[in-house]
């Protein structure tokens, strides 16, 4: 037996000891390692517990991030009430723009009617066109409307208005007056429009002329056929109908945003 066996039994089981530790320190390591990379990776980690954890507080933080998309799309959306997109477009918001009474049946209406710029009223924004028509009759109209310096190509394009009766014209609900968009077209002044609407006290309403469904073309005029690519007069009629036994009287109309 060696003298220092004892001396050499107690560091043997020394070393061990270290050994041992040092292998469990290491697998600590390991292990606190592996977690935080499961922690990093978020789905990647649902093989350990901690990893299911951290994949977790990974979803709830995308939660999050739509939660910030759905106030952008409710900003988005706050842009509706903006004003409608034209090529060309008359707002009325510096006044009349040129537009005037042009024609009216019996002549003293045209002579007797009153256009006036009201920048107190309009729609979508303020700005507009106040008329003020002396209607006594049935048949009777007043066109206010604007001679082009450049002819307008019009093909394939709607012309819309926003025109509001604010008082008079009809007083029976079974016999209302109206309005239409009107065009005319070429030297000859050939005259189309968009329909007839009725007209009853209230706000503001849409009118349009479709060009693939016009409500009448002057297909007699002798200047020629009717061009939609060379519109010399944009304008709107506002009329009495031709119901000789209801109350006529006089109107206020607005007028605004009219574009194509």
């Amino acid at each position: 037996m060696h003298p220092n066996f004892d001396r050499l039994v107690v560091r043997a089981g020394l070393g061990a000891g270290v050994l041992v530790l040092a292998t469990a320190c290491s697998e600590g390591s390991d292990s606190t390692a592996s977690t935080a990379g499961t922690g990093g990776g978020g789905s990647g980690g649902r093989a350990g517990s901690s990893g299911t954890s951290a994949g977790g507080m990974g979803a709830t933080g995308a939660t999050g991030g739509s939660s910030s998309g759905g106030t952008s799309g409710s900003a988005g959306s706050g842009g509706s009430g903006a004003s409608p997109s034209f090529e060309k477009s008359w707002t009325f918001a510096s006044g009349l723009e040129g537009w005037d009474k042009l024609y009216g049946s019996p002549a003293s209406l045209k002579t007797d009617a009153m256009v006036t710029a009201d920048p107190a009223d309009g729609s979508p924004d303020k700005g507009s066109v106040k008329i003020e028509i002396p209607f006594s009759a049935a048949d009777q109209k007043l066109d206010v409307g604007i001679n082009l310096s450049t002819p307008a190509d019009l093909t394939g394009k709607t012309l819309s208005a926003m025109i509001k009766l604010d008082s008079g014209l009809s007083t029976g609900t079974s016999n209302p007056g109206g309005a239409k968009l009107y065009v005319k077209s070429g030297a000859g002044f050939v005259f189309a429009d968009g329909g007839w609407n009725n007209l009853s006290v209230g706000g503001f309403t849409k009118i349009t002329r479709n060009p693939a469904n016009p409500g009448f073309v002057d297909t007699a005029n002798e200047a020629g056929a009717f061009n939609q690519a060379d519109i010399r007069e944009i304008g709107v009629e506002i009329a009495t109908g031709s119901t000789a036994t209801a109350t006529w009287s006089a109107a206020v109309v607005h007028l605004d945003t009219v574009g194509y």
